[in-house]
C-alpha cells in the first residue's frame, strides 16, 4: 500500500508513504518476534484486523474523490498511529522476553 501511495504522493508526501513502509515492517517484525517469544501470532493493530483495514482503505479512497489531498491527511494519521502502537507494541515484547528470559534461567538452574 505505501508503495502504491508513494506513485500518487508528490513533494514531501513521498516521505510519508516511505514512513509507512518502514512502519508497517516494524509492525511486521514485532509480530514474528511476538511469535517467537510467545508462540502467539497475531497481525491485528489491536481492533483493526486485516478485513476491517481494508474497508477503511476503501472509504479513504472515495473521501478523495470527494476532497482532494484527503488521502495525504489520512496517511499522516496512520503514521501517527503507526508509531504510537509500534513503540507501545515493542515495550510489551521487551517485557515478554525479560519474562520468558527469567523464567528459561530459573529453569536452568533447577535442572544442575
Amino acid at each position: 500500500m505505501g508503495f502504491g501511495y508513494m506513485v500518487y504522493a508528490k513533494g514531501m508526501n513521498e516521505l510519508l508513504a516511505y514512513s509507512f513502509v518502514v512502519l508497517y515492517g516494524w509492525a511486521m517484525i514485532i509480530a514474528i518476534l511476538r511469535y517467537k517469544i510467545n508462540d502467539q501470532y497475531t497481525i491485528d493493530a489491536g481492533y483493526i484486523g486485516p478485513t476491517e483495514l481494508r474497508v477503511i482503505v476503501a472509504v479513504i479512497l472515495i473521501m478523495e474523490i470527494i476532497i482532494p489531498n484527503f488521502i495525504n491527511y489520512c496517511m499522516g494519521l496512520v503514521c501517527l498511529i503507526f508509531i504510537y502502537n509500534n513503540i507501545k507494541d515493542t515495550n510489551k515484547l521487551l517485557d515478554l522476553g525479560d519474562i520468558r528470559d527469567k523464567k528459561e534461567k530459573a529453569e536452568k538452574e533447577n535442572i544442575e
